[in-house]
C-alpha cells in the first residue's frame, strides 16, 4: 500500500463554468469556479509524484482511502466543502502525479473528512493499492445469494 500525506487545506474542484465566444461564436473554454484549487491540486500532484518516485503507475483496479483534515471553523460550520468534490480534485492530481493512468481504476474508495487535530493541521491522507474488485463483487453476490445481506 502506497501512502502520502499532503498538508494544507483541502480544496474542491469546484462546478465548471463555461465561457462562450464573443457573439455566439462556437469558441469556448471551461473554468474552474474554485480559485483555489489548483493550487492545492499541484501539491497533492508533487506529492504523489515524489512518493511515486520511479515506480510505475497501478495498472488496473485501485482501491483509494482519503481522510480529509480540514480547519476546526470549516467543519464546524459545514464550509469545508463536499467530500465528493474534494475526491475529484484529489483523483485528478493523483492522476497527474503517475499514480495511475486514470481516476477511472479507483473502483472501491472510502473517504472521510474531519476537523484537523491541533497537532497535525489541515491536510490530507491519501492511502492505495491495487484490488481485485471481481473477488469482493463475487463475494458480495454470494452473501445477496444466502441471503445473508438485508
Amino acid at each position: 500500500m502506497r501512502r502520502v500525506w499532503v498538508p494544507g487545506v483541502p480544496r474542491t474542484k469546484g462546478s465548471v463554468d463555461v465561457q462562450h465566444g464573443a457573439q455566439g461564436g462556437r469558441a469556448y473554454r471551461v473554468v474552474n469556479a474554485s480559485k483555489d484549487e489548483p493550487a492545492w491540486a499541484a501539491l497533492v500532484a508533487l506529492a504523489v509524484r515524489q512518493r511515486m518516485s520511479a515506480a510505475p503507475p497501478e495498472e488496473g483496479p485501485v482501491f483509494v482511502w482519503a481522510d480529509f483534515w480540514v480547519p476546526w471553523s470549516d467543519a464546524i460550520t459545514m464550509r469545508a466543502g463536499d467530500l465528493d468534490k474534494m475526491l475529484r480534485s484529489v483523483f485528478d492530481a493523483m492522476t497527474k502525479g503517475g499514480a495511475w493512468g486514470d481516476d477511472r481504476q479507483a473502483v472501491l474508495v472510502l473517504a472521510s473528512k474531519r476537523e484537523a487535530l491541533s497537532w497535525l493541521g489541515p491536510g490530507v491522507l491519501l492511502k492505495w493499492m491495487p484490488t481485485k474488485v471481481d473477488d469482493l463483487a463475487a463475494q458480495e453476490a454470494a452473501q445477496v445469494r444466502d441471503g445473508l445481506l438485508d
